[in-house]
């Protein structure tokens, strides 16, 4: 009798131990948040097995069809692109010449606002009139940067407004890689030249291929400037870039869709939205400036005389001269001036939690 007592005593021990476990542990993104409201958007479609010839199909894949509605197409692709040691040519979006087309999902649209960015850069046939994305043989590709100073190069189309990072390596945390490129060359000290591209999951044991990578970006419900919103994500409205903003914190908490979850306010990126305590939501955006906190500039709390490379920090970020200044870091509230950080639809230095410093 006391064993089988001892034995439904263990059974119960171990049931709510399981319980517990998937209470506090699941991961966010399977976590049952509470009962979705009415407009919450729903799932996008995978793409039918007809169609889809490989990739990532949460975030670019190639398609031997018109990419579903819920992505948008980035070029076109050569044949080669999955099975060939010597890749393959891109061509214009439509180029019929080429079957496969590489869908990208969680893209910000053509309309972009004052925010664009091009994959690559191809170059003209026939004296310069055609770029080569047109023809029958579709395109090496060459960074994007090389449109800018040279004629004989044009920027592939179409140019979006995520983040782009090309990275001799994988991509980074945030990041979808979209397609690798060969990285044999190099353009004006760009990672690649004259490039071939491949499929993400392709290696060489000789040597590295640069991942081109995007940062998905989910489309909010924003219909104007100070208009509600009710989910992180950016939309351009009448050539305006918007995002969903949360105030101060730029955190929205609870996360729609649970149960009376925060409603944000539509602001232009670099602004944020005031809450009105008396009517208990957010009313109005305005401007960051106050809000940055450095480096370049002998009036800003944290002055840290830049590089000449602006996208690398300070030499003296995270050094003895960092802490020195009061500016810099806030002890008493355990906050930081932190270099480039994603914050208010974009990226600049504002203070962040100390914690998120790697020291």
């Amino acid at each position: 009798m006391i064993k089988k007592t001892y034995l439904i005593f263990s059974i119960l021990i171990l049931v709510l131990g399981v319980a517990s476990y998937f209470s506090f542990n699941v991961d966010a993104g399977n976590l049952v948040t509470g009962q979705a409201v009415g407009d919450n958007p729903p799932p996008p479609p995978s793409p039918p097995p007809s169609y889809l010839v490989g990739g990532d199909v949460d975030n670019c894949f190639v398609y031997s069809a018109d990419c579903p509605s819920n992505s948008i197409t980035m070029f076109r692709v050569g044949t080669e692109f999955f099975d060939s040691a010597g890749g393959a040519h891109i061509a214009d979006v439509d180029n019929d010449v080429f079957e496969w087309r590489m869908c990208c999902k969680n893209i910000l649209s053509y309309d972009r606002g004052n925010r664009k960015f091009s994959l690559f850069s191809t170059g003209y046939t026939q004296g310069g009139i055609n770029p080569d994305i047109e023809q029958d043989y579709g395109s090496h590709v060459y960074p994007a940067g090389l449109a800018k100073d040279n004629s004989n190069f044009v920027e592939l189309e179409p140019e979006i407004a995520n983040y782009i990072e090309y990275s001799e390596g994988e991509c980074s945390p945030g990041y979808e890689c979209i397609t690798k490129v060969s990285s044999l060359d190099k353009c004006q000290g760009y990672d690649f030249c004259n490039s071939h591209i491949w499929s993400c999951d392709r290696t060489f044991p000789n040597f590295n291929l640069t991942s081109v990578c995007y940062k998905p970006e989910q489309q909010t419900n924003c219909i104007g400037w100070q208009s509600p919103c009710d989910w992180e994500g950016y939309k351009i409205v009448d050539d305006v870039l918007l995002y969903c903003s949360f105030g101060i914190d730029d955190v929205q908490n609870p996360e729609y869709p649970s149960p009376n979850y925060e409603q944000g306010l539509c602001c232009a990126v670099g602004e944020y939205a005031v809450y009105d305590p008396v009517a208990e939501e957010y009313v109005s955006c305005e401007n960051t400036q106050d809000f940055i906190c450095g480096f370049d500039d002998e009036n800003d709390f944290c002055y840290l005389p830049v590089n000449t490379n602006s996208n690398t920090p300070p030499d003296d970020f995270m050094k003895q001269e960092y802490f020195d200044q009061l500016g810099c870091v806030i002890w008493g509230s355990q906050e930081a001036c932190c270099w480039n950080v994603e914050r208010y639809g974009s990226f600049g230095n504002y203070y962040c939690d100390f914690n998120i410093l790697t020291i």
